[in-house]
């Protein structure tokens, strides 16, 4: 996706391929929700998840939302890290930072030069921001 965008421009979203590779981007992240939505003791204890399964889905998932052009960005994203927040709690606080340097800037660019533009984003940042608020400090 991020190649298509970058070889030919916001236009390569429209394109078939591309919106097929996104829904299946989609589908992807909302799999990983209802993952870590339903973890629990006894399979899967919440320390176990944070530093087993999310440390390794960090990297790819955030170098691409932060790269991505705005609309190549998925909102589904920030839903993902508002489960892993509100789910796994203070057993994630040493990844916070790094989930905030890559999503906060850009979605804020994002939601605040038109105020109309992006609403799912919008929800769901402040609902992202709601969870590290309550989970974190």
């Amino acid at each position: 996706i991020s190649a298509a965008v970058a070889q030919q421009g916001a236009i390569a979203t429209q394109m078939s391929l591309v919106r097929t590779m996104r829904s299946a981007k989609k589908e992807v992240l909302r799999l990983l929700i209802v993952f870590i939505d339903r973890s629990g003791p006894p399979e899967a204890e919440p320390m176990a998840v944070a530093k087993g399964f999310i440390p390794p889905v960090l990297d790819p998932i955030l170098g691409d939302y932060k790269r991505n052009i705005a609309g190549a960005r998925d909102p589904e994203v920030l839903s993902l890290f508002s489960t892993v927040v509100g789910k796994l709690k203070t057993n994630v606080v040493a990844e916070v930072p790094r989930i905030m340097e890559a999503v906060f800037e850009c979605t804020l660019d994002m939601i605040t030069k038109n105020f109309e533009d992006f609403p799912e984003h919008r929800i769901r940042f402040f609902e992202f921001l709601k969870a590290i608020n309550r989970h974190c400090f």
